[in-house]
């Protein structure tokens, strides 16, 4: 998953997670076993979500650009 984006005014209103939680699910649907995804230091708010969601914490991995980047990661067939 790359590029989730909720728009300032539209933030705090669960947008985010059910994004993420459909991401999950049409991934998981296309046979994708594992999602992997990165966000930055400074994005506290992602970080808390992705863990909330039980993502963990990973080694970056070979697609990701960014140095700082925080990489997270999760089995998709596990229950949300």
């Amino acid at each position: 998953m790359a590029r989730l984006f909720v728009r300032p005014a539209h933030r705090r209103q669960v947008l985010a997670r059910a994004l993420v939680l459909r991401a999950m699910q049409e991934a998981e649907a296309l046979g994708h076993r594992r999602m992997p995804l990165h966000t930055l230091p400074e994005w506290r708010p992602a970080q808390a979500l992705y863990t909330s969601i039980e993502f963990e914490r990973l080694e970056a991995y070979a697609d990701v650009a960014v140095a700082e980047a925080i990489c997270y990661g999760r089995d998709l067939d596990e229950s949300i």
